[in-house]
C-alpha cells in the first residue's frame, strides 16, 4: 500500500501570485531609495498602520518631525517611482 501524496494547498491564481511578488519587490526597491529615518516613519505609518503619535513614540522623535519625514518620504517615493517607470531604476 502506498501513501497518498501530500495535499496541495489551493493557492491563488499563479498570475496573481506573480503580480503580488513583483509588486512587493518593487515596493522593496522603492523603500530602499529612502534614508533610514524617512523609511522608518513611512513603514510604521503607511504599512504597519500605527498612529502618528505611536510612530513618534517608537522612534523617540517629535510628532511634527515625523509628519515632516512622512511628507518627504511620500515625495521621494513618487519621484523614485517615476524614475523607475522611465526605465532608469532597473
Amino acid at each position: 500500500m502506498t501513501d497518498a501524496p501530500p495535499e496541495q494547498h489551493a493557492s491563488e491564481d499563479p498570475d496573481r501570485e506573480m503580480q503580488k511578488r513583483r509588486a512587493r519587490e518593487q515596493l522593496d526597491r522603492l523603500l530602499d531609495t529612502l534614508d533610514d529615518r524617512r523609511r522608518a516613519v513611512f513603514v510604521l505609518y503607511e504599512i504597519e498602520q500605527l498612529r502618528m503619535r505611536e510612530v513618534a513614540e517608537v522612534l523617540g522623535e517629535p510628532l511634527q518631525t515625523c509628519y515632516s519625514r512622512l511628507h518627504q518620504a511620500r515625495r521621494d517615493l513618487k519621484q523614485a517611482a517615476r524614475h523607475m517607470e522611465a526605465g532608469h531604476g532597473r
